[in-house]
């Protein structure tokens, strides 16, 4: 996870929990107690939180939700400031992925869209798209697309503040009324020695879930995420149709890919 990611993680739940120790959030970033510190610090340097002894609280919720690295936001200027250009270099992987992935997506299909960065910004360019059917839980997903010419049906339940996501029993039995001709997924990472895509916590619709309701599965991950290894693994690598990746993916890692004996595609921009 990139030092962005991780602060925008602790940002979230800070959000939800007022209050977060330096040592569960080493644990759930699977980094050092000195790289939190350094983000701490560096938090606190821009007036959001305040460190304490062993971890940090919240200063002003309105901060995060202004701050500069936060998703709402990062779509707003895309969407206003470039139409066809990649705006923040930060994520230029996952937006040529995003955008690649659109090349997947044929007039009149019915498709899932997970949550998550990569999500939004693959959101952003169907909204060009025209007689789609669209099922998400995703709550930036949903204002990406809310003025196109698509179908959009939001998978409700209790919302996730943290994640600006519909979360919980409703939400998976809302999927369970439909059918799906490609479901397009994100992830935390992917552990390519165990064989599975992992997330950091549970909430989210179970990939088994999509699967049942799934023609097509496409996994949509950039190349740092080949490093990431998150806290709960929660569906198998093998079981992906097809995964789009970006061109930084090194030879190693496509080697290690290619065993689970899926549909590779590296997206070009």
């Amino acid at each position: 996870m990139l030092a962005k990611e991780r602060q925008n993680f602790i940002l979230q739940h800070l959000y939800d929990k007022k209050t977060i120790k330096s040592s569960e959030l080493a644990s759930l970033c699977d980094v050092s107690y000195e790289t939190i510190r350094r983000d701490l610090g560096m938090l606190q340097n821009k007036g959001i939180i305040k460190r304490v002894h062993g971890g940090a609280i919240i200063l002003n919720k309105t901060l995060i939700n202004t701050h500069p690295d936060n998703l709402s936001e990062k779509i707003y200027n895309f969407q206003v400031n470039s139409r066809d250009h990649f705006l923040d270099t930060a994520d230029i992987n996952k937006q040529i992925v995003a955008k690649f992935a659109t090349n997947f997506v044929s007039p009149g299909d019915a498709i899932l869209i997970d949550t998550g960065d990569t999500m939004t910004y693959f959101a952003y360019w169907l909204s060009k798209f025209s007689n789609l059917t669209i099922i998400t839980p995703s709550l930036p997903v949903i204002q990406v697309l809310q003025n196109s010419n698509n179908k959009v049906i939001s998978l409700g339940g209790e919302l996730s503040h943290s994640g600006n996501v519909f979360v919980g029993n409703i939400t998976k039995h809302s999927l369970e009324y439909f059918n799906v001709d490609k479901a397009f997924l994100s992830c935390t990472g992917l552990n390519l020695k165990t064989g599975y895509i992992s997330d950091f916590d549970e909430y989210g619709i179970p990939r088994d879930l999509i699967r049942k309701h799934s023609e097509n599965m496409y996994l949509l991950v950039n190349n740092e995420k080949l490093f990431v290894n998150a806290l709960v693994n929660n569906f198998e690598i093998s079981s992906i149709d097809h995964i789009i990746i970006d061109s930084g993916i090194d030879v190693s890692s496509m080697e290690s890919l290619q065993q689970y004996n899926i549909d590779i595609i590296v997206a070009e921009n």
